[in-house]
């Protein structure tokens, strides 16, 4: 075994124990044990100089762990259908949390969450959803219509669609692209509602969120 030690942004120390041959990924995986911080928001720094998940850790050496939302970007779509659905919600949160006050940077963020829209799992769709609808400004016309996707064409999931709605309703505000897209919900055949492709909650969302954008 080998002892390593860790310094967070906050001066805060962390000791771990590591087998030999132990990597900087594994002792990623440690970190976001003790202290929460996902793998992929991680930079691992030994001195002045940036790590790799390959490098082997040395156990007399002190590594910094510094949160990176550039390493993140980068990282999160290697996630889409190779994590688990828990791991990814989480990473989309964070995603959301790092574009609070950030404006500038939130197209780069945008992007990174439009790589979940395709993910296997509804639950992983609807929070890439609300972590595009969290990072948007009103009337961003690239959010606009990727909110408006799951309820074109074919419907979407009814969570999803709701995370959609919804963020439609903050964004949407007398956009035509928004208006539209609710219109297809909120006016949904009585087909759609027998065949279960939407629900009477989600409609009743989208002639909500319909009347509140129009009105703005």
């Amino acid at each position: 075994m080998i002892a390593a030690t860790v310094l967070n942004m906050a001066g805060k120390r962390l000791e771990l124990e590591m087998c030999e041959g132990s990597s900087i990924l594994d002792m990623k995986s440690l970190i976001f044990v003790e202290w929460n911080l996902l793998p992929a928001f991680q930079m691992i720094l030994r001195g002045n100089s940036e790590t790799s998940d390959t490098d082997v850790v040395s156990g007399d050496a002190v590594y910094s762990v510094v949160t990176s939302v550039e390493e993140g970007c980068r990282e999160l779509p290697r996630l889409v259908d190779n994590a688990t659905t828990e791991i990814k919600v989480l990473a989309l949160k964070e995603l959301a949390r790092f574009g609070v006050g950030n404006s500038h940077a939130n197209d780069r963020l945008i992007d990174t969450a439009e790589c979940f829209l395709g993910d296997a799992s509804s639950d992983t769709r609807a929070e890439a959803m609300n972590t595009i609808a969290a990072l948007a400004q009103v009337g961003h016309q690239k959010a606009i219509r990727l909110l408006a996707q799951p309820l074109e064409g074919d419907f979407d999931f009814d969570s999803v669609m709701m995370a959609s709605i919804k963020g439609l309703a903050k964004i949407g505000r007398g956009d035509a692209l928004a208006i539209e897209a609710l219109q297809l919900a909120a006016t949904a055949s009585m087909e759609s509602l027998m065949e279960g492709e939407i629900s009477h909650a989600t409609i009743d969302a989208a002639r909500q969120a319909l009347t509140d954008i129009r009105a703005s």
